[in-house]
C-alpha cells in the first residue's frame, strides 16, 4: 500500500467518481486511505473491485464462513451455508463479521374458509397445481395466421381462433394464467373480432385464470361498463377472471372492477412498464422524492386494502391475497425492486422477457417475495414462435423454478440462521449494500466453478458495478464503513 500522498494523482480521476464524503474523509484522515485504493494501476476499474470484495468479504470472514460451516448442525445439513459477511476496516485488521438477515416480507395466504375468493385465489391455487409461473400470451398477430392481403374478417377471425386454441392444448400442463391481448382481436374485424376473443376465452380450461390485457382507465358509469364487457358471461361479456388497468384516473376508475359483484374478480395496474417510454413519465421524481411508479406501487397496495373493506366477504379476514397485482417490466429489475418494496404483498406481472431482452433470472431476483412467489412472467411471442411450443413453455416454467429455488434458499437459510444464532448487529450501510447487490446481479447463489477449480454457492462480480448509480452507492458505502472504522 502507498500512502493518499503518494497517489493522490494517480488516482484524482477515481476520486472524482466517488461521493464528496468519501474524498473529504480521506484528505482528513490519509492513514484510512489505503483501505480505499489499494492498487496504483487503472484508477477507475480496480478500485471499484478491491473496494466491492473489500465490502463483501475479507480473508477473516472468509474463515468464519467455513467454521461456521463445518459446525453446522444437522438439521440445517440441507440448507444453503451461505453467510453475507462484511467486515468494518480500521488501519490495521478488520473487525469482527456480521451475519446479515435479508428476509423480506412473507406473501401472506388465506386459510381455508377465510375471505372471498378472488382471481388471485385462484391464481395462487393455479399456481401451486401445476407448479408454475408462467403466463402464456394469446396475442394473434396478423402476420402469424398465414393468410393473404384478401382475407375476410370471418376467415381472420376462425384463423385467430384456431391460432389460439392450438396454443392452449399445446402449453396447460405449464401455464399458471393465460393472458389474451384484446387489440389483436379487435383488430380483426367489428363483427367478430371480438366474439371471437370471448370463444378463446371460453376455450380456457376453467380452473386456469384467464387475465384480460385491456389497459382500461375511465371513471363512474364508463368504468363500470368497461367491466361489464370484460367480466360478464353467458354472452353478454368476455367472461375474463382479471384485466389490466390505467391507474392514472385514480381509484374511481379502478374501485368497479374490483368491488360490489366483481368483487370476485382482480387487476394488474400499471406500474413501471417494460416500454423504453416510460422512462417519460413513470419514472419521474415527484416532491417527496418518490418516483411516479413507487408512488403507484403504494396506492394499489392501500386501494387492495379499501376494496378488501368495503366487500363484506372479505373484511373479516386480513389475510386474503389482495385485488391489485402492479405491472412491472422484467427489463428494469431496478424497478422491480423498487416496486416490491413499496407493494409488498402484491403481485407483480414482468412483460419484457424475451423479445424486449429482459433478463428473466435478474426479473426473478428482483421481483420475487422471500417464499419465491408473488411474480408472474408473460410470454407471448417467444412461444407462440417456437417450433415445439409445449417444450418452450415447459423450459421457461422450469427456468423460473430454478430462480425462485435460490431465492428460496437464500431466504429460508437467513431465518434459520436467525432462529440459530445470537442477532448480531447490522448496519443499515451493510444490508443496504447486500440488497443492492443482489438486485444488480452482483450477487448470485447457485453452484460456481471458480478459476481456482473450487465450487463456490455463491459468485460476487464487483464489475458488474459499472453504471454512475452503482459507482456512487458502491462508494457511498465504503465511505461508512471507514467512518465506522474510525469510531472503534
Amino acid at each position: 500500500h502507498q500512502t493518499a500522498e503518494q497517489n493522490i494523482g494517480e488516482h484524482a480521476a477515481a476520486l472524482a467518481r466517488m461521493p464528496t464524503g468519501v474524498h473529504n474523509f480521506m484528505k482528513s484522515k490519509p492513514q484510512h486511505s489505503r483501505h480505499f485504493f489499494c492498487s496504483h494501476t487503472c484508477p477507475l476499474l480496480k478500485p471499484r473491485r478491491e473496494v466491492a470484495h473489500r465490502l463483501f468479504m475479507t480473508s477473516q470472514s472468509r474463515l468464519y464462513f467455513q467454521q461456521q460451516q463445518s459446525a453446522a448442525v444437522p438439521r440445517l445439513s440441507t440448507l444453503l451455508f451461505i453467510f453475507l459477511c462484511f467486515s468494518i476496516f480500521t488501519a490495521a485488521a478488520a473487525v469482527p463479521v456480521a451475519l446479515v438477515n435479508m428476509s423480506l416480507p412473507q406473501h401472506e395466504k388465506a386459510e381455508e374458509g377465510e375471505g372471498a375468493a378472488n382471481f388471485f385465489s385462484k391464481l395462487e391455487a393455479r399456481v401451486k397445481a401445476v407448479d408454475s409461473h408462467l403466463c402464456v400470451g394469446l396475442d394473434p398477430h396478423a402476420s402469424e395466421l398465414g393468410l393473404g392481403e384478401g382475407a375476410t374478417e370471418e376467415e381472420s377471425c376462425d384463423a385467430a381462433f384456431t391460432f389460439c386454441k392450438t396454443i392452449i392444448d399445446e402449453t396447460a400442463p405449464y401455464a399458471a394464467a393465460y393472458k389474451p391481448n384484446a387489440a389483436f382481436f379487435e383488430a380483426l374485424g367489428p363483427k367478430l373480432g371480438t366474439d371471437t376473443l370471448r370463444r378463446v376465452i371460453e376455450s380456457i380450461p376453467d380452473e386456469i385464470p384467464v387475465l384480460l390485457d385491456v389497459k382500461r382507465g375511465d371513471i363512474g358509469s364508463t368504468a363500470a361498463a368497461y367491466a361489464d364487457a370484460c367480466y360478464e358471461r353467458d354472452g353478454k361479456g368476455l367472461g375474463a377472471d382479471g384485466v389490466t388497468l390505467s391507474p392514472l384516473m385514480g381509484w374511481d376508475s379502478v374501485k368497479p372492477f374490483i368491488t360490489g359483484k366483481y368483487a370476485d374478480r382482480g387487476a394488474f395496474v400499471l406500474c413501471k412498464t417494460s416500454n423504453p417510454g416510460s422512462n417519460d413519465l413513470l419514472a419521474l421524481k415527484l416532491a417527496d422524492g418518490a418516483t411516479v411508479f413507487e408512488t403507484i406501487a403504494g396506492l394499489a397496495d392501500s386501494w387492495s386494502r379499501k376494496a378488501a373493506e368495503e366487500d363484506d366477504s372479505s373484511s373479516s379476514s386480513t389475510l386474503s391475497p389482495p385485488l391489485l397485482g402492479l405491472v412491472v417490466g422484467a427489463t428494469d429489475p431496478s424497478a422491480l425492486t423498487a416496486a416490491r418494496a413499496a407493494g409488498t404483498s402484491a403481485w407483480i406481472l414482468a412483460p419484457g422477457v424475451g423479445a424486449q431482452g429482459g433478463d428473466l433470472d435478474a426479473a426473478c431476483r428482483a421481483g420475487l417475495n422471500a417464499d419465491g412467489t408473488g411474480l408472474l412472467v408473460p410470454v407471448s411471442r417467444g412461444i407462440s414462435r417456437a417450433g415445439d411450443r409445449a417444450a418452450e413453455s415447459k423450459k421457461i416454467r422450469d427456468a423460473i423454478n430454478d430462480a425462485r429455488e435460490a431465492v428460496i434458499k437464500s431466504k429460508s437459510y437467513s431465518s434459520a440462521c436467525d432462529a440459530d444464532a445470537e442477532p448480531t448487529g447490522v448496519a443499515p450501510y451493510q444490508k443496504e449494500f447486500l440488497e443492492f447487490s443482489l438486485a444488480e446481479g452482483v450477487l448470485k447463489f447457485g453452484s460456481f466453478v471458480l478459476k481456482s477449480g473450487r465450487t463456490s454457492p455463491y459468485f460476487f462480480n464487483a464489475g458488474l458495478f459499472s453504471s454512475g448509480a452503482a459507482l456512487h452507492k458502491l462508494g457511498k458505502a465504503y465511505a461508512a464503513a471507514i467512518m465506522a472504522s474510525a469510531e472503534l
